[in-house]
Order: structure tokens, then sequence, then C-alpha cells
């Protein structure tokens, strides 16, 4: 959630007016970001009353919980997925793929 807001914090930063208008732009040709702001606004609003931006019609899927008791330290692994139109996708990835869209505008506008 936080990845897709940072778009609300660049346009509201006075620092940034020169780039305000590109950064919806920019996350709407983005496969990854557009994504995310369909998760994000999903979650918000319990649904997408506003349409997609991605297309992909995304929700929260299955969560696998591995838990490894041993010999050495408890170990607890999480994973999500995140299930779209053209397929699953696991959220980790997708946050990673997002941070990177965002370093690629914030080092484009520097």
């Amino acid at each position: 959630m936080n990845c897709h807001h940072l778009k609300d914090w660049i346009k509201n930063d006075p620092a940034a007016a020169s780039v305000a208008n590109k950064v919806e732009n920019y996350i709407n040709n983005n496969s990854e970001l557009s994504l995310c702001a369909d998760i994000c606004n999903g979650l918000k609003h319990f649904y997408l009353d506003k349409g997609e931006r991605s297309g992909e019609s995304p929700k929260f899927d299955r969560t696998k919980i591995k838990l490894d008791i041993g010999a050495g330290p408890t170990k607890i692994a999480l994973k999500y997925e995140i299930t779209t139109k053209s397929g699953p996708i696991d959220a980790f990835d997708l946050a990673t793929k997002c941070k990177n869209a965002w370093k690629i505008f914030i080092k484009s506008i520097t």
C-alpha cells in the first residue's frame, strides 16, 4: 500500500510540482504499478468501484505458511499469492518490481 501511495506524496510535494502530472501516467503505463494500484484500491474500497488500471482483476488468493521447528532456531515463512487474469503472481515479487519501478521513475526526474 505504501508503494502505491507514494504517488500521493509526489503529487502533493511542492518540491515535486514539476512532475506531479507525470506520476499517474507513469503508473498507468507500468504493469506492476497499475496492478499494485488495483490491489490497493480494491482493499481500500472493498472492491474496485471506479474501474481497473491493470485490466487484471487482481485478488489476494492463497497464503502459504511454512513453520520449521527443528534443532536450530524456529523459522516461519509466508508466501502470498495474487490471482490475476494472466495467472498467479507472487506478492513479494510484485512488491520488488514496484519498488524498482519507482526507483526508475525517481531517477528519471532528478
